[in-house]
């Protein structure tokens, strides 16, 4: 893999990213680790009023909603690095332009990453709407949601630090190679969801 990645490097110091020709005093700002814990917070006062109360206020069921995984340009803070997407690809992060075979990966493995916690919030509310509730299905679900979150935070944030002030575009990509991915492609389908539910009665 490093290997990989390391000639992809050498045969693309020439790259000249699409980066460049965006303004990006027009992009949307947003703080990205905040984004982050928006979502898991919401998910938790949910669980935590349930077990208060012994009862699901269903109309303050979190709304499923994507991270990245939107049209449009805009950035993402995360430990002060700026990352860079237009159009659900990432175009730069912290001023850096990679490869865009790197770029492609990094957005592969945080997109896959966005849908897990989307599909998970989806169908543990899904199933608190159904008459007859599988509270086991619910709990696979929530957990999976705050376990996608969890390593989607965990990622980007050691990527914000391979992005460090004063990085180079070489360093950055050989900093990347070095890096242990998740294995995001791993995505549960319903049947799988529902398979942990019955494993974890």
């Amino acid at each position: 893999m490093f290997i990989y990645l390391a000639g992809l490097i050498l045969s693309n110091l020439s790259y000249s990213a699409l980066a460049q020709s965006i303004d990006t005093n027009l992009v949307t700002n947003l703080d990205g680790k905040h984004a982050i814990e928006n979502l898991r917070n919401a998910r938790y006062l949910f669980n935590k009023e349930i077990i208060k109360n012994r009862k699901a206020e269903l109309s303050y069921l979190p709304k499923p909603e994507y991270i990245f995984n939107k049209s449009g340009e805009q950035t993402f803070t995360f430990k002060d690095i700026k990352f860079l997407f237009k159009d659900k690809k990432i175009v730069s992060i912290n001023g850096i332009m990679a490869s865009p075979e790197i770029l492609a990966t990094l957005t592969n493995e945080l997109m896959i990453l966005d849908k897990q916690q989307c599909f998970f919030t989806e169908k543990s509310n899904q199933e608190y709407l159904k008459a007859n509730r599988n509270l086991n299905y619910i709990v696979t679900a929530d957990r999976n949601f705050f376990s996608s979150l969890s390593i989607l935070n965990a990622t980007v944030e050691e990527i914000a630090t391979i992005a460090k002030q004063n990085t180079s575009k070489i360093a950055f990509e050989l900093g990347l190679a070095k890096m242990r991915l998740p294995k995001a492609n791993n995505f549960l389908s319903d049947k799988d969801l529902k398979s942990q539910a019955l494993v974890a009665k």
